[in-house]
Formats: structure tokens, sequence, C-alpha cells
């Protein structure tokens, strides 16, 4: 590679050298053959012809088009591909608990019943609301189970590669007077 560089710097500073100085490029090796001063003519014939010699000793292939190998030109990233796609229940509209988080609300208290045991949850302004087994907390979150002293809720998240995890999330009664 260091050889092609080279090669190709020697051709332009040749035809540079010639094009800036008409006359003095080739005066040593004219010395050199004993013909004492060229003509333009004569200067001219040389160059094309060492720069003739140095091309054909790079081996440059011909290009040609070949329609079956993929547009280097072409974005690699589509349009489509590129917008962010959020999940499916990013659009609708959230009512109830669905509209707070786990974080945002306080567990208040939990009563054991028979059939099955409910939970007492409040938002910060103070407004109560009872959940049970399978509700719906957030905009990913169910309430899994109600044991004596907390409330565990299973969040589905997603990870960077868009593939689906559970997150465990607690919720602990906190005693009076306690943090």
């Amino acid at each position: 590679m260091k050889t092609m560089r080279s090669k190709i710097f020697l051709a332009f500073t040749l035809v540079l050298v010639c094009l800036a100085a008409p006359g003095t490029a080739f005066a040593a090796q004219a010395k050199a053959d004993g013909k004492g001063k060229l003509s333009a003519e004569e200067e001219r014939a040389l160059v094309a012809k060492a720069l003739e010699e140095l091309l054909a000793s790079m081996k440059i292939e011909k290009f040609s088009y070949d329609p079956n190998l993929p547009d280097p030109f072409i974005p690699f990233i589509s349009e489509k591909a590129a917008t962010v796609q959020e999940a499916p229940v990013g659009k609708e509209e959230l009512t109830g608990m669905r509209r707070y988080e786990p974080g945002q609300l306080q567990l208040v208290a939990i009563i054991f019943s028979r059939n099955r045991p409910l939970a007492m949850v409040q938002d910060s302004s103070g407004k109560g609301y009872v959940i049970h087994r399978g509700t719906r907390i957030g905009r990913s979150g169910i309430v899994s189970d109600i044991i004596p002293n907390k409330v565990v809720i299973k969040q589905l998240v997603y990870s960077m590669t868009s593939k689906k995890k559970y997150k465990t999330v607690e919720m602990v009664i906190r005693k009076e007077g306690g943090k």
C-alpha cells in the first residue's frame, strides 16, 4: 500500500513540476543523456512516457459496475427503522390506579378476608384506593400478591434490546410514626 501511495505521489509531483516550470523538469536527464537542453515538445513527450510507465507499473484495474452488488451510496439505516417505536400501552389514556406508579402510592392498610385479601393505598393528595390481586397499577404493573405486611407488584419492562423482563416492586406497610 505504501508503494502505491508513493507512486501516486510521485506521479502527481511529476505532473505539477512539469506544469509549473516547463523547460526545467528534465534538464538534468537531458544533460545526462548528452542531448543538452530539451525543447518543450521533447520534454512533454518524456513526461507522457514517464506517466505511462508509472501507470503501467501501478496495475490499476478498470472499474466495471455490477448491478448485483449492493449500492454503496444507499444509507444503512432506513427512515422507518430509525424511528423510535413505543410500547403499545404508551398511547392509551390512563385512568384510575393506572395513573399512578407504585412509587407514587403509600400502602396504608391490608385486610384479609376468606375469599381474597385487599389492600388500601393512598396517593399524595390523600385519596385512598382499594386494590386486590390482579389490579393494574401504573403503565405496566399488576398486583401479584398481598401478604401480611406488603403488596408485591410485577412490572413489565423492556431492556435496551427490546426484550421483555419483569421487575418486582414491593410496597411495604409503614407503622404509625415510622418513616
